[in-house]
């Protein structure tokens, strides 16, 4: 994972589409 210090809306999109 990259995401440490991205705000939490950033880090909801990003998991999202590396989930998907």
């Amino acid at each position: 994972m990259f995401i440490v210090f991205l705000p939490q809306p950033v880090t909801m999109a990003a998991v999202s589409q590396a989930g998907k």
